[in-house]
């Protein structure tokens, strides 16, 4: 009877163990860059930043980079420019990506 109980203590420590190991590798391994992001005009504003969905770049922005007086300057005067853009060639987007590439780009996810 003495072994039954070792062993049945001996199971419960090892599940809780098996558990506890689980759970502590599952939280370590998510994807502590992921954030979100600002929407300006209805549109996502990515500033070094790639978004995690696939996406389509329907437009690019040529964006002189002086003259920005903060960072929500910047964003604000090139979503102006993209709504501008887009109107005038009457183009869908969903958001910018400003700094994270060579080019600054409108983009639409995909489906």
């Amino acid at each position: 009877m003495k072994n039954f109980k070792i062993s049945i203590i001996s199971l419960i420590l090892l599940v809780g163990a098996t558990f506890f190991l689980a759970f502590s590798s599952v939280q370590d391994s998510k994807d502590k860059s992921l954030a979100r992001v600002q929407k300006m005009s209805g549109k996502y504003v990515f500033i070094n930043a790639e978004p995690v969905q696939e996406y389509d770049v329907t437009f690019e922005l040529k964006i002189v980079a002086m003259g920005f007086d903060s960072p929500d300057d910047m964003s604000s005067k090139v979503m102006k420019k993209a709504l501008k853009i887009a109107e005038k060639k009457n183009i869908d987007f969903d958001g910018v990506v400003l700094g994270s590439g060579k080019i600054d780009v409108a983009i639409k996810f995909k489906d």
